[in-house]
């Protein structure tokens, strides 16, 4: 994949392509999660959410 942002993605590997799609995710994008075939847990961490309010 090139270093491009994604508007809208769909994943259901789970672990480290969860993290990319995540990091890759526009400003207003959507990822939808449905499950979590790698087997592998995802580091989530979640100081600061852009676009978010309150």
């Amino acid at each position: 994949m090139q270093n491009r942002l994604l508007r809208d993605t769909a994943e259901s590997a789970g672990g480290e392509s969860l993290a990319l799609a995540i990091e890759r995710v526009a400003l207003g994008g959507t990822i939808v999660v449905f499950g979590s075939d790698s087997g592998e847990l995802t580091l989530l961490v979640c100081q600061f959410v852009p676009g978010h309010k309150g």
